[in-house]
């Protein structure tokens, strides 16, 4: 698939889901989508050792993390996309930003996805679906030290927390997670994250994104 170069951002030939996004949050560079909240949700963490990325998109949310964490793991399920990520973080030297061509979520699988016309914001994995797109688990990765995570996954967050209950239950890390009800496509009811999380001593810090976002913390 063909690629433009946007501001210096290399995306999919086509895509003006960006451009939309920015005009609708009145801002003009592309470094400052959504940068508020995620700002927000990074000055919750007490140390800023390793940052999970999942649903990367084209990776400016894990630009600004490469500035604050020693380590980001970025992951963008949809090819595509993800080839632009990979192109993204190379072009802005960010070495200390890991890309992952894979979904996350509850076990390994194979699946597909729904697309939302030329939009790559809308992209999600087809309910009971099987495909040749790759999911795992994040508890598979062994990650360590996690501090931060973030989740823009269209739904698909409830599973991706059943993949990572080991991970978050060691490290209790701050989680900025997307809350617009998609979940319901797989069966979750609204907000399923919360409750999921709710169980594991995490309360809400903050809403963010005119409360299409939340933000998720534990007390200590």
């Amino acid at each position: 698939m063909q690629t433009t170069l946007y501001q210096d951002w290399t995306i999919l030939s086509g895509d003006t889901t960006l451009r939309r996004a920015l005009k609708k949050e009145r801002k003009t560079e592309v470094v400052d989508y959504q940068y508020e909240q995620l700002n927000t949700a990074m000055l919750c963490c007490k140390q800023f050792r390793t940052a999970i990325d999942v649903g990367a998109n084209y990776g400016v949310m894990s630009y600004h993390m490469s500035k604050r964490f020693t380590n980001v793991h970025a992951f963008e399920i949809e090819p595509n996309v993800y080839n632009c990520l990979e192109t993204n973080v190379k072009h802005f030297n960010l070495d200390n930003v890991q890309t992952h061509a894979c979904g996350l979520g509850d076990k390994e699988q194979t699946v597909s996805l729904t697309y939302k016309g030329t939009s790559t914001f809308g992209t999600h994995v087809t309910p009971n679906s099987s495909g040749d797109i790759l999911v795992k688990t994040m508890d598979s990765f062994s990650f360590t030290d996690v501090d931060f995570i973030k989740m823009d996954a269209e739904g698909f967050e409830p599973l991706i927390i059943n993949g990572g209950i080991d991970l978050i239950a060691k490290y209790k890390p701050v989680i900025l997670y997307e809350c617009k009800g998609h979940e319901t496509r797989y069966g979750y009811a609204r907000d399923e994250v919360g409750q999921q999380l709710k169980k594991l001593g995490y309360v809400k810090i903050a809403d963010a994104g005119n409360r299409k976002n939340a933000i998720i913390g534990v007390i200590n």
